[in-house]
């Protein structure tokens, strides 16, 4: 163990890489950073373990000297795969596609003024006092429609406009406009 309990290994040592902390399947479908394949890790001349690339869906593995088979003589070391900034850029795509829509295309039985109750709704819709109201908005996405933005919300600490329209006087101090390539 190194400062701070790290786990070290012993200079330019040849390490194996495991599905589980005892017995288990040797893993050797490995890359380098690079994309070449290997089928172990060799640690750095400091001892520590250099990053790598493991197979598509592992997000925890097992690492020891080799000959880990014998997990007594040489324990196993807990790696957690590190995709926070893909998982993150995956979320954010995945979000940016959602959208939430309401409307009625047609309304069998009514003419003229139609109003509808929630419950005349499929699905029916929230009721007064089934909505709590919002005491403040942080921020706000404005996407432009036509020619123009919706109504910015009152009490918006903060809107970001998107759209190829300047939003003019209705940007407010620490505002952002974000204006799409085309």
């Amino acid at each position: 163990m190194g400062e701070g309990n790290v786990a070290l290994f012993a200079p330019a040592e040849t390490l194996w890489v495991y599905d589980s902390q005892t017995a288990g399947t040797r893993l050797t479908n490995l890359q380098t950073i690079g994309g070449s394949p290997i089928t172990e890790v060799t640690s750095d001349s400091n001892g520590q373990i250099p990053p790598f690339l493991t197979p598509p869906g592992v997000t925890a593995l097992w690492i020891s000297s080799a000959d880990g088979a014998s997990p007594a003589l040489n324990p196993r070391v807990l790696l957690s795969a590190s995709d926070l900034f893909t998982d993150i850029e995956t979320l954010d795509a995945a979000i940016e596609d959602i959208e939430v829509s309401a409307g009625v295309t047609s309304v069998q039985g009514k003419t003229g003024t139609v109003t509808l109750a929630p419950s005349e709704l499929t699905p029916p819709a929230a009721t007064v006092t089934s909505v709590t109201s919002v005491s403040a908005i942080v921020g706000a996405r404005l996407v432009q429609v036509g020619s123009g933005y919706p109504v910015r919300p009152s009490g918006a600490t903060w809107v970001w406009f998107l759209g190829s329209a300047d939003p003019g006087s209705a940007a407010q101090n620490g505002d952002l406009w974000f204006f799409p390539e085309s």
